[in-house]
C-alpha cells in the first residue's frame, strides 16, 4: 500500500486530505510542521508528499529540498495559494514533481498520484 505524507500547517486541510486518501486505500501520515514532516520522511519513507509551501518555521521549500536528500524517487506535489512562474521554476529546481494552486482539486491530485504509481 502506498504511503502519503501530508504537510500543511492548517489542521483542517490535513484532515480533509487524510480522509480523502484513506478513502482511496492509502496509508496517510500528516504533519503540521516541516521538522516533524522530515522525521516522517526518514522513518516511514512515503512515496508521495503533499507539501504546503507557506508555513511558520521551516517552509515547504526547505522541506522539498531536504526530503530530496533522503529520497530522489518520491512524488512531491507542492500546494500553494500564491504561484508565479519564478516560484514554480524554483520549486521544480529544488525537487518538486508538481506545483498546484490552492484551492486544490482532489481528483486532479489523485490522478497525479495514480500516474506516479503506474509509471
Amino acid at each position: 500500500m502506498e504511503r502519503i505524507l501530508i504537510l500543511d500547517d492548517e489542521a483542517a486541510a490535513c484532515k480533509v486530505l487524510k480522509e480523502f486518501f484513506e478513502g482511496e486505500s492509502y496509508t496517510v501520515f500528516t504533519s503540521q510542521n516541516g521538522e516533524n514532516a522530515l522525521k516522517i520522511v526518514e522513518k516511514e519513507k512515503p512515496g508521495i508528499l503533499l507539501v504546503d509551501i507557506r508555513m511558520p518555521g521551516m517552509s515547504g521549500k526547505e522541506v522539498v529540498k531536504k526530503a530530496r536528500e533522503f529520497d530522489t524517487d518520491s512524488l512531491i506535489i507542492v500546494l500553494t495559494a500564491i504561484l508565479d512562474a519564478g516560484l514554480k521554476k524554483e520549486l521544480k529546481s529544488l525537487g518538486a514533481s508538481e506545483v498546484l494552486n490552492k484551492p486544490i482539486n482532489l481528483m486532479e491530485v489523485l490522478k497525479l498520484v495514480k500516474q506516479k504509481l503506474s509509471s
